[in-house]
């Protein structure tokens, strides 16, 4: 018959540090960053505060679809230019209603964090890519 431990004999599980450093930049926005110098890969994940909850009533998705056409083109770049961008550096961008992602060769970071601040800052949405893409979520 196994009884359980006491709680006083119970070893408490392992913690995982992670190291970063948090910057708040003058816009307000808050920067997280964990440097791994040895890792093969950059991955960075931009959040943004609001998503679905502030969706107007009636317009539920409102902030998913326009996250989701974060790579379909900028005011600097097409579709094309950021696929053609990212593929010899293995990297990916990726959009949906918390924010962007994307990973990259880890020594083209800055190439990353380039193409992700054109997303951000002037995202284009072509009429023919959001009808297409609401029309894939009301399918849903």
């Amino acid at each position: 018959m196994n009884l359980p431990m006491p709680i006083e004999t119970r070893r408490a599980p392992p913690r995982l540090e992670v190291p970063f450093t948090r910057s708040v930049l003058e816009c307000g926005t808050v920067l997280l960053v964990s440097p791994r110098p040895s890792a093969p890969v950059t991955a960075v994940q931009i959040h943004i505060r609001g998503g679905p909850a502030l969706d107007p009533v009636g317009l539920e998705g409102t902030a998913f679809l326009a996250g989701s056409l974060l790579d379909q083109g900028t005011r600097d770049y097409d579709e094309a230019e950021i696929a053609e961008m990212l593929e010899p550096a293995g990297g990916e961008i990726g959009g949906d209603a918390a924010g962007i992602h994307g990973t990259i060769v880890g020594g083209e970071w800055k190439h990353l964090l380039g193409l992700m601040a054109s997303m951000l800052l002037r995202p284009e949405y072509p009429e023919d890519k959001v009808a297409l893409h609401r029309q894939r979520l009301l399918d849903r």
